[in-house]
């Protein structure tokens, strides 16, 4: 990944130049720039910065530094409670957060309006604020920022789960046609070329027209294909609604499931992969409800991967607090005994320090072999016969927003965007 560049520089000290990138940058001039490598890097360390490394300083913290509020953790990140205000027609969302990662310190406000129904579209600006002077040194449109940084840490479970039989991954579910499914299914064709059957479940609980599923589909599929050149594996669009038994029928064939949808109850039933063939592998990415209130998953799939040690969490915390899909179907006692934080599974980002972000996927890979083979060992000892799910549940932290941020403005350095005094 490129270093973060020097922050725009004072022409004296009262005034501060602050650089402005658009959505329009972003588009243009950083999607395109942004490699499966950096884009994973970036997310691993957010994940590993929840988990602080061993205290070996004279501090008197009392936690033994086991806490990510200890006196030794916070200095690695810290990721206080959003604040929320509510408008007519606006929520508005204002979530700080600041680590001192290997790519620099910084802190990160990411601020947002979700609109009320029937209006659509997040409206986002991410300020980074420098560690030495405490002014703020960009101004970051962040409308589809934070799609990508969820669908990075998706891709990082992913390869976790499938990347040993990257090859063979064929088939993937997508539920809901929005930011969040479009860069889910964009990352995780990339990182997948064997995909060659793409279905997309749209409006699962409200029948649609045969024009309105045609108009999804195309404005879809335009989103979809300004972000490739490469050409698009064969992709269905099934109204879920009406067509219940044809999902269904697709999650049980698929190998990546990738739910997107702020749903109330589960998309589907438990798939019968689970008593499938020996060896097959699934792997469910939840990322869309956020709330206790909300649910994509079956409680029975999600307390099969409980007991079995499958169910990987972004933060054991946060998903104890917001995870419907999760609270739903355990006790909160069961759920913390039983998730598997996902920032134990990754490699130390040190590796790809300096441009090398590609020797640290390396790595993630050869951590992908051990932890399947320790599942695969676990499950012979079951002597289970049935395929292989695992399930990674993301209500998302502003931890990722900070990694997000550095890495766009990385990538800008010092030709992408407006500088103007403040």
């Amino acid at each position: 990944m490129p270093t973060i560049p020097s922050q725009p520089s004072e022409t004296n000290s009262s005034v501060t130049m602050i650089r402005i990138i658009s959505d329009a940058d972003i588009t243009t001039h950083i999607i395109p720039r942004l490699t499966i490598a950096s884009l994973l890097r970036s997310q691993a360390v957010a994940f590993l910065s929840l988990v602080p490394p061993s205290c070996s300083c004279s501090c008197s913290c009392s936690c033994s530094c086991t806490c990510s509020w200890s006196p030794c953790a916070s200095e690695l990140a810290q990721c206080p409670s959003r604040i929320s205000l509510s408008t007519r027609d606006h929520t508005q969302l204002f979530m700080p957060a600041r680590s001192s990662s290997l790519q620099g310190g910084g802190s990160v406000i990411k601020c947002v309006s979700v609109p009320k129904p029937p209006s659509s579209g997040i409206a986002g600006v991410n300020l980074l604020f420098s560690d030495i002077t405490g002014k703020v040194t960009h101004v970051i449109n962040s409308t589809c920022l934070t799609a990508i940084r969820t669908a990075a840490g998706s891709l990082l479970s992913s390869v976790l789960a499938l990347g040993v039989v990257k090859d063979k991954v064929k088939r993937i579910v997508v539920f809901g046609d929005g930011a969040q499914s479009i860069f889910h299914l964009w990352l995780h064709l990339r990182y997948f070329p064997s995909i060659d059957n793409v279905v997309v479940a749209v409006a699962s609980h409200r029948e649609l027209t045969s024009d309105q599923l045609k108009e999804k589909r195309s404005t879809f599929l335009n989103h979809l294909s300004s972000l490739t050149t490469s050409q698009l594996p064969n992709l269905t669009f099934i109204n879920a609604k009406t067509n219940h038994t044809q999902v269904q029928q697709q999650v049980d064939q698929a190998q990546l499931i990738l739910t997107c949808t702020p749903s109330t109850q589960p998309l589907f039933n438990n798939p019968t992969t689970s008593s499938g063939k020996q060896g097959e592998k699934m792997h469910i990415c939840a990322v869309g409800s956020y709330k206790p209130s909300m649910c994509e998953l079956p409680p029975d799939l999600i307390r099969q991967v409980s007991n079995e040690g499958r169910l990987l969490v972004d933060s054991v915390e946060a998903c104890v607090e917001e995870a419907g899909c999760l609270l739903q179907a355990l006790e909160v006692k069961e759920l913390k005994a039983s998730m598997v934080e996902i920032a134990t599974l990754l490699p130390s980002t040190e590796a790809g320090k300096g441009g090398k972000e590609q020797e640290w996927l390396k790595q993630l890979e050869k951590r992908a072999e051990m932890w399947n083979k320790n599942q695969d060992q676990r499950q012979s000892q079951s002597e289970s016969e049935s395929g292989r799910i695992s399930v990674f549940k993301s209500v998302g932290i502003g931890l990722q927003d900070v990694e997000m941020t550095k890495l766009v403005v990385a990538v800008a350095g010092d030709g992408v965007g407006c500088v103007v005094p403040f």
